[in-house]
Parts: C-alpha cells; sequence; structure tokens
C-alpha cells in the first residue's frame, strides 16, 4: 500500500510539473512540490496566491464557498491578493481576521468562526482556508474539522 501512495505522489508531481510554465515564459517560476503524509503537498515557490483556487480545485476538493481566516497582519499584507485570486476563478471568498499572537487560539474565536460560516450559510460544500501558520492554521484546521462533521481546509 506504501508502494501504491509513492507511485500516486509521483504521478502527482509529474502531473503538476507538466501544468507549470515553460522557462522562458511570461509566467514561469521556479515551484518545488515536496509530497506529504496523506497524500497532501507542500508547494513552495513565488507567485503561489494567485494559483491557490486552481490548486484546491486540483487537489479535488470541490467547495462551493470559501472562508479565508487569517490574522490581521498577515490578511493585511496577503489577503486582497488571496481574495483576488478566488475572485479571478469565479468565487467570492469570505473573509474572517482574528487578532495575532497565541492568545487567539481559543473557543471564543472558534464559536464566533463558527457563528460568523452560520450565518452565511455555510454548509459542507465549503473550503476553509488558512492564511498563515501557527495560530491560525491551528484554529481553522480545529474548525474545518468540527464545522458540521468536517469541511476541507487548505493551508496557505
Amino acid at each position: 500500500r506504501r508502494g501504491a501512495r509513492r507511485a500516486d505522489m509521483s504521478k502527482r508531481r509529474r502531473e503538476v510539473q507538466q501544468q507549470q510554465p515553460k522557462k522562458g515564459d511570461a509566467e514561469a517560476e521556479d515551484i518545488h512540490i515536496i509530497p506529504v503524509v496523506g497524500g497532501s503537498e507542500v508547494h513552495i515557490g513565488h507567485g503561489l496566491l494567485k494559483r491557490v483556487p486552481q490548486m484546491v480545485e486540483d487537489a479535488g476538493i470541490k467547495a462551493c464557498r470559501f472562508v479565508i481566516i487569517s490574522d490581521q497582519t498577515v490578511f493585511g499584507l496577503y489577503g486582497q491578493h488571496l481574495v483576488d485570486a478566488f475572485a479571478a476563478a469565479g468565487h467570492t471568498a469570505l473573509t474572517f481576521e482574528i487578532k495575532p499572537g497565541e492568545s487567539s487560539k481559543n473557543r471564543e474565536y472558534k464559536e464566533q468562526i463558527e457563528d460568523f460560516m452560520l450565518s452565511h450559510r455555510c454548509m459542507r460544500d465549503t473550503c476553509m482556508v488558512a492564511l498563515g501558520g501557527g495560530v491560525v492554521g491551528d484554529l481553522t484546521g480545529f474548525v474545518a474539522a468540527t464545522f458540521m462533521r468536517g469541511v476541507p481546509v487548505a493551508q496557505v
């Protein structure tokens, strides 16, 4: 089974590499893809924010709604770029910002995010997108795992 998983990851890596722009193209970027446990992948490179909607779809996530969770600092730097990428792909992304820092990883924010999602009629066809690491990733992952018995999550 492990061999089959490795073969699947190798096949996926080749497919992604074939989709990447060729050197000399206006959009050529050096993107490294690292397969990780469970069939997920880590993409490393410049200019990836604009590709997030397509990468989420390529990962097999079928979502009608997207909720971007970020802290105020990271959202101020990159949030609008990600929102614009979803808009360019034909999606409206909802956004929820938390205060930066470890103290934001708490039940009150979990409740606020869930209430926000419910008020916007998010269902199981929602994909949560964590824009930022650490606290944002932990909190978003936990909400995604427990909201309506689990919704997909992408870490950016």
